[in-house]
């Protein structure tokens, strides 16, 4: 039997405007309080912040600094979004308090074969060719993201490594699943027919792919092109309606969510590997009716990184050594079958059936809706 999930009045438009408030609400918030926790913590003032985030005496701080600011940039939004159009938020975005000992096992399996796929997507991003100027400017943006990753990899303690395997590890798979799986894709494969989204969609990637391949700078001129495309499309019926009978299909809604949630991560070099992890976890999400098995995919995907740090340092080797690491085809081929064989042994043993939704009129309680999640 479906469990009934109230929806308190709020339209496909309407849930969509909301999820976006409350996330720029969220991204402001993101911003300021922890930069302001890092001033209190180490008594720097605002100058010295940039300089600060390398400076390992700070690591402890900018752990913290970095877990209220992934706390307030993805689970803050999504649990408010939740929270204000259903009355049930927490089944909204996903949780199920059902365990299917099978799905553990192929997620598990998912996660072995998934890292040799992940490697080898990573060497295909790197010959992609770019213009020079952005290569510059994504190879800047890997150093910086390598200083860091030195930075909060010391984990040479057994004590570092538990600490970390929760603050770097576990509470951004948590965050980052409620956004991008709970908030992001179940919004977009709750509703059909909402061609004003995916035309959005359209135009991040559009905008997204010129910003990389292109040798120029992001103009006003273009953007101001992009938005006029965005409106007309959104007027033009026909236009619409093509927008809203792909978007229908839920391998949509989860490719978009995967292109966000690697496009987020701002680094071109991991784009196809997080893309692919990002469709994994969508795909898993989406098939298993519960997202405690994409967090726990994404927790598994992070603390197999984090082992890895904790043991480099232990040896004392570098662990910018990480990446050296080359990945053959036909491993990358074999995790593609790995990958295929669990989620298709995930969909054939899921008994569970997604919440109904039932839109409450507040005019009318009376003159409910039904509509079930595909």
């Amino acid at each position: 039997m479906s469990l009934e999930l109230i929806n308190k009045g709020y339209s496909p438009t309407s849930k969509l405007g909301v999820f976006l408030a409350c996330m720029g609400g969220s991204f402001i918030l993101a911003i300021i309080i922890p930069a302001i926790y890092l001033l209190l913590q180490t008594g720097i003032n605002l100058a010295e912040i940039e300089t600060a985030l390398t400076d390992p005496k700070y690591t402890s701080g900018i752990m913290v600094m970095q877990l209220i600011s992934t706390f307030l940039m993805f689970f803050l939004p999504a649990f408010l979004y939740a929270k204000i159009v259903y009355n049930k938020p927490f089944l909204a975005l996903g949780f199920r308090n059902n365990f299917n000992p099978m799905h553990l096992v192929f997620t598990l399996l998912i996660v072995a074969v998934g890292f040799a796929l992940s490697g080898y997507l990573s060497e295909v991003n790197k010959a992609i060719p770019i213009p020079d100027t952005k290569r510059v400017f994504f190879d800047e943006l890997e150093k910086q993201y390598e200083s860091q990753v030195k930075l909060l990899g010391q984990v040479s303690t057994w004590g570092q490594y538990i600490s970390s395997l929760f603050i770097l590890a576990f509470f951004p798979a948590l965050f980052e699943e409620v956004f991008f799986r709970g908030g992001i894709q179940n919004m977009l494969t709750r509703n059909k027919n909402i061609g004003g989204a995916y035309i959005l969609i359209a135009a991040f990637i559009v905008t997204l792919t010129y910003f990389v391949f292109s040798p120029n700078n992001m103009s006003w001129s273009f953007i101001g092109i992009v938005l006029a495309v965005v409106i007309a499309c959104y007027f033009i019926t026909p236009v619409k309606d093509i927008f809203s009978k792909i978007g229908n299909h839920p391998m949509a809604a989860i490719i978009a969510t995967a292109i966000i949630f690697s496009a987020v991560h701002t680094s071109w070099y991991g784009f196809l590997s997080r893309f692919m992890l990002g469709v994994v976890l969508g795909l898993v999400f989406y098939y298993s009716k519960n997202i405690g098995y994409s967090i726990l995919y994404h927790f598994l995907n992070n603390a197999t990184v984090v082992t890895i740090m904790f043991y480099t340092t232990r040896k004392g080797e570098d662990i910018s050594s990480m990446d050296d690491t080359k990945v053959p085809w036909y491993l990358a081929l074999a995790g593609v079958i790995g990958i295929v064989f669990a989620l298709y042994k995930i969909v054939t043993t899921n008994k569970l059936e997604a919440p109904v939704e039932i839109v409450i009129d507040p005019k009318n309680p009376f003159a409910n809706n039904q509509k079930r999640q595909p």
